[in-house]
């Protein structure tokens, strides 16, 4: 049985190929929000004002709203244009870093709530039941930033 050493060099050459792109960090995908949007109660652009710490420990984030979104239906249809890749890494929750940026708060009906920067996401539980539970996603969602920030201006016009 004779082996074509070019056929197998191809074959080789090939399997890398698919493995670097299955295995790779960051892939393009649609955001995946925290619950279904058909739970989602008030959309706003906030700043971030500081956080609320106790012992050391962030416990909630302090906002300011900007500007509520009217047309949730519109701008989650915009949102969901956005270019947008998930990076597998250690998540990035909405810190200090982000003290006087705007960022998008999504409420539900439920009470829940999450923040989204263009390259941080942040779950928390039901304030008004007490609990602030903080989640991270796996991974972030990282979004081309200027696309972002333009949506937010559209928004807040």
């Amino acid at each position: 049985m004779e082996i074509n050493i070019n056929k197998v060099k191809v074959f080789l050459l090939s399997l890398c190929l698919v493995l670097c792109l299955t295995f790779s960090g960051c892939m393009v995908v649609k955001y995946k929000f925290m619950e279904d949007v058909s739970e989602i109660s008030n959309i706003e652009i906030v700043k971030l004002i500081g956080l609320k710490q106790e012992e050391n420990i962030v416990v909630a984030p302090v906002l300011e709203t900007v500007h509520k979104i009217t047309d949730k239906e519109a701008f989650l249809e915009d949102f969901d244009k956005l270019s947008c890749r998930l990076r597998w890494t250690e998540p990035t929750g909405i810190d200090s870093e982000y003290i006087g940026r705007l960022i998008l708060k999504i409420e539900y009906l439920d009470g829940k709530y999450e923040l989204i920067s263009d390259n941080a996401q942040a779950e928390y539980g039901n304030a008004l039941m007490g609990n602030l539970e903080y989640n991270m996603h796996t991974g972030i969602y990282v979004f081309n930033e200027q696309e972002f920030n333009e949506l937010l201006e559209k928004y807040m016009q």
